[in-house]
């Protein structure tokens, strides 16, 4: 990856915001208010960095000039609930989202029988638990070995299911910005935009961005 196209994604990320239109839940719709996001970033490691974090894990494609941009990325976020939809973690934050991660893989590997087609992608033993869908129990993970090194799959605990959403992790970052249906429905049902000291919660039932793109539920 080039640097140059590293630079295209950080301004995309730092120029796309955009909002949602919300409906309390259990208000039949009636009571609804509208949310900001935008997308927010901690800069990217030192080369110094780089080495003594990334390790073996270097010259998985693309991931090291990913990291030289973005140490962390959070997408569509709302600060005041803090709510978001994807959080692509710092290098250091992996083991603790891997442990997350395994625990449901194990219970799903107590079900599956030997000879069940439904069994687990051969890389999960290989692979980087690189993101978060916040408080959802649903993970971002990346192969680090084999044809998919590099691809980035979503993880849904409900049904223990793998949905390839990009390449690589640059890829993956830009398939996120595009506003489509599909993303409405898969990622934005388990924010809620509950603030401090309050209670209630909140559907999307419609997104709009800067860009002239809308997207109903």
């Amino acid at each position: 990856m080039k640097m140059k196209e590293l630079t295209t994604l950080k301004e995309v990320v730092m120029n796309h915001r955009g909002t949602f239109l919300c409906t309390q839940r259990a208000s039949n719709e009636t009571i609804k208010k509208t949310v900001a996001f935008h997308h927010t970033f901690t800069e990217g490691l030192s080369e110094q960095e780089l080495q003594s974090i990334l390790g073996q894990y270097a010259v998985v494609p693309k991931l090291a000039d990913f990291y030289r941009t973005f140490s962390s990325l959070t997408l569509y976020h709302d600060e005041k609930s803090d709510d978001a939809v994807c959080y692509i973690a710092k290098p250091k934050q992996w083991d603790e989202l891997d442990e997350g991660f395994r625990e449901w893989v194990d219970m799903i590997e107590l079900d599956i029988d030997e000879d069940d087609e439904d069994s687990l992608p051969e890389w999960v033993e290989n692979c980087i638990t690189i993101g978060e869908e916040p408080y959802s129990g649903n993970y971002f993970v990346m192969p680090t070995d084999g044809d998919k090194s590099g691809f980035i799959y979503h993880f849904d605990h409900d049904g223990a299911e793998f949905t390839e959403l990009g390449s690589n992790i640059e890829d993956f970052v830009f398939t996120m910005l595009k506003l489509k249906a599909s993303l409405l429905q898969s990622f934005f049902s388990f924010m809620t935009f509950t603030e401090k000291n309050s209670e209630i919660q909140w559907w999307v039932s419609r997104i709009e961005d800067n860009q002239g793109n809308v997207v109903e539920r």
